[in-house]
């Protein structure tokens, strides 16, 4: 089957070459996935592009809480209170157009929305669970208890 592509957001540049300023979105209708592609000259290394997925506000603690069940929009509000609505929406609306999560929108009255991990969201989990326990030790050298560590929960 062919494939689609979109451009979005292109900047010309002075000597006539145009630069792009959001990723290209290319959707592979044969196996119903999205593909983003970059500029080549965009990262210069791998971390760059690492945060650049998952980076910004709430994205990291968004795909964590996901990685145990999928989740309806409210539970996530409840779990990241810090996170408005409207942003919380834009980090979860950013992280789907990457590939990284799956929304399923279920038309009951009243309308709810789920979301869960895509298998490209589930390759970020080594990433994210280095995180965790970087944060744990940096936190217990701090001797601060992290309501949401594994000892708070009783495991050893």
């Amino acid at each position: 089957m062919e494939r689609i592509f979109f451009a979005v957001k292109e900047e010309a540049k002075k000597d006539g070459e145009k630069k792009i300023l959001e990723p290209l979105i290319r959707i592979d209708i044969k196996n119903w996935r999205y593909i983003i592609e970059y500029s080549k000259d965009q990262f210069n290394c791998p971390v760059e592009a690492t945060l650049f997925l998952i980076g910004k506000k709430y994205k990291p603690l968004i795909l964590r809480y996901l990685i145990e069940k999928l989740l309806h929009y409210m539970e996530l509000q409840r779990m990241i209170p810090k996170a408005t609505p409207k942003m919380l929406s834009q980090q979860l609306h950013n992280l789907e157009e990457s590939g990284m999560l799956h929304r399923e929108v279920i038309p009951d009255k009243p309308t709810r929305t789920l979301y869960s991990l895509a298998p490209f969201g589930r390759s970020i989990i080594p990433v994210l669970d280095a995180m965790c326990n970087w944060g744990a030790g940096f936190l217990d050298g701090l001797d601060i208890q992290p309501p949401c560590s594994k000892k708070a929960e009783g495991e050893p």
